[in-house]
């Protein structure tokens, strides 16, 4: 035991008196057992032996143990028992389904590395195989997402699955879109890939296969009249679809042999009763690959409902999960049983579960990680829009008549502000609240959804979050919403007077880690350095605006990666604003509303082009 500490030295006096004493063992050994369905059992052949070659039978070693008994004399010599190796694989043989035999154990491959064992033959692949597969997008990944990308593709290619549990903001995404197009490359005619998401993250991801797999035929599964869509599901590589029409969509799926089911956020499954969780379990596939950042919210239930749909039945059944992982562990880690469980559940997982943090993987992330975060407007947002959209083009086209083919500017800017609002909440635009009412948040505006889940996401990954948007209101309605969650939070806008005791709050007090923040009181002169994830709720037409804000948290002194997420809804006016962006990096002012300065070099093309549908 020392030496698993320590290096030591052992005099001779030491050896001499030692020298008749040998410590007994287990030592295991595996031998594929072919005639088991499958060819994936092995027969996992085990003994007490020390390392003169002693062996004492498994059922003799009970025996001693029970009686009290701690060593044997045999051949001159004398043999100890080591009792901890000796309750530590007595214990890890209850742990997973076998079958007892004379020898030992029939014991699954999926098991194998618990013991000790390689897990039965693997499928070679290599990162050259990866990376020829895969083309430009390999030139992409960096180090650790190659690592994972590798992980995953020979977890994927032995039929068995697992849980990439990366610290939200080290690319798991891009790590599974590269997984997808490996397979999708290397086995053309397999089933399709399925990706199941939270709905406010459907844009997101058809934007990140767009982005690095333009090749993949995507086909994303959502809104009304989705028979036709699902109806063509053979005609493409990946099939996207959220946790919620999942359930409602399963007799379009069942018969399917999907090549991969990735679960996005699987966190959302933690509660093994719903019927997301029981429709997923339900579905085929060659492998299953659940990512999540947080796969403990509430307990190790979580964990056990994930593993179950990633590999069915490799933590047993729930009831012998509780009595011999949950229950203890939950008694406390301070005490040698909850201590011993979650030592036995970490050792039984790790073959299967991969979690890189921002602090191991430092060196290879860039300072700063931007990324789009799309979301679908609501029905009733949708609606509003196009009728604010029509009447616009209406006004512009007014506006001409009576000031000639360029005088539309400023009417222009004024819809455009119109339509950025609506995508923020249907509250912004002065509507009266008798026509919203019975509306809920998330039918008021489709980013609630995705700006409260990934709040929830820094917050539950121990960061703080700066949060901007141009729109007062939009940011009063945070305030509302978050603090009715019992959230604590800092607070700034251009009628706040106590600036700098909100920042100093945000920046010292651990238990304030969200700050709500106006783009005209904040977008210069602030240090938040306490944040690691900066939300931009709203695109602003100048993207150096956007960087002024962003480096309020990335900026010397700071000793995080900065996560900076854009909030962008698909379809609308703020999209066009990001193609805008691209083609106009070279604006210096921007508009921020119908009274700011006009945007230098844009001409009334360009602009029109914003309210095309």
């Amino acid at each position: 035991r020392l030496r698993e500490l320590a290096k030591v030295v052992e005099g001779e006096r030491w050896r001499a008196v030692t020298r008749s004493v040998q410590r007994i063992a287990p030592q295991t050994r595996f031998v594929t057992d072919s005639s088991r369905v499958g060819g994936d059992w092995l027969s996992m052949e085990f003994a007490y032996e020390s390392t003169d070659g002693f062996r004492l039978p498994r059922a003799e070693v009970l025996r001693l143990v029970r009686s009290g008994q701690r060593s044997v004399q045999a051949n001159g010599k004398r043999y100890i028992l080591d009792i901890a190796a000796v309750d530590e694989l007595e214990e890890s043989l209850c742990d997973v389904p076998l079958q007892l035999t004379p020898e030992g154990a029939l014991v699954h491959g999926d098991h194998a590395a618990y013991f000790g064992g390689a897990g039965g033959s693997l499928e070679t692949v290599t990162e050259q195989d990866i990376r020829r597969q895969i083309g430009a997008l390999a030139a992409l990944l960096r180090p650790y997402q190659m690592e994972g990308v590798c992980w995953m593709t020979s977890q994927v290619l032995r039929g068995r699955g697992g849980v990439l549990a990366d610290e939200m903001g080290l690319g798991k995404t891009v790590q599974s879109i590269a997984l997808a197009l490996f397979l999708k490359q290397r086995q053309a005619k397999s089933g399709p890939v399925l990706v199941v998401c939270p709905k406010s993250l459907l844009g997101n991801w058809l934007a990140e296969f767009e982005r690095f797999a333009p090749l993949l035929k995507v086909l994303p599964v959502q809104g009304s009249g989705r028979e036709k869509l699902l109806n063509k599901i053979a005609d493409f590589d990946v099939i996207l679809s959220s946790y919620q029409l999942i359930i409602r969509d399963i007799n379009y799926y069942k018969n399917i042999h999907f090549a991969l089911i990735l679960l996005d956020e699987a966190s959302f499954i933690r509660n093994p009763e719903t019927d997301a969780a029981k429709t997923l379990r339900s579905l085929k596939a060659e492998g299953r690959m659940a990512l999540t950042g947080t796969p403990l919210e509430n307990g190790v239930r979580d964990l056990w409902s994930i593993f179950q749909f990633a590999l069915p039945g490799y933590l047993g059944n729930q009831k012998s999960f509780q009595e011999r992982f949950e229950v203890p562990i939950q008694g406390g880690l301070e005490l040698p049983a909850g201590r011993a469980a979650a030592l036995r559940l970490q050792k039984l997982t790790q073959p299967y579960f991969l979690r890189r943090t921002k602090r191991q993987v430092l060196k290879d992330l860039p300072e700063k990680i931007e990324q789009v975060l799309w979301c679908s407007p609501s029905e009733a947002q949708a609606e509003f829009y196009r009728k604010v959209l029509e009447e616009g083009r209406e006004e512009i086209k007014a506006a001409r008549r009576r000031s000639g083919q360029n005088g539309a500017k400023m009417t222009m800017f004024t819809v455009l502000l119109r339509l950025r609002q609506i995508c923020c909440d249907l509250r912004l635009t002065g509507v009266a609240p008798e026509k919203l009412a019975g509306l809920e948040p998330d039918d008021l505006s489709g980013k609630w959804a995705a700006l409260m889940l990934q709040i929830e996401s820094v917050l539950e990954a121990g960061g703080k979050v700066l949060v901007f948007s141009q729109f007062v209101q939009f940011l009063r309605l945070m305030r509302e919403r978050l603090k009715a969650s019992k959230r604590a939070l800092a607070y700034l806008d251009g009628g706040s007077f106590d600036r700098s005791a909100q920042v100093e709050r945000f920046q010292k007090d651990p238990e304030c880690r969200i700050f709500l923040i106006s783009l005209k009181a904040g977008g210069y002169g602030l240090n938040l350095t306490a944040a690691d994830s900066v939300i931009l709720a709203d695109p602003w037409w100048n993207p150096a605006v956007e960087a002024q804000a962003i480096d309020r948290a990335h900026r010397i002194g700071q000793q995080k990666v900065v996560n900076a997420y854009r909030l962008v809804t698909r379809g609308t006016v703020e999209e066009r604003i990001l193609k805008l962006q691209a083609r106009k990096r070279g604006i210096v002012e921007a508009t921020l509303n119908d009274q700011a300065p006009l945007m230098e070099g844009l001409g009334e093309q360009e602009l029109e082009a914003l309210f095309e549908e």
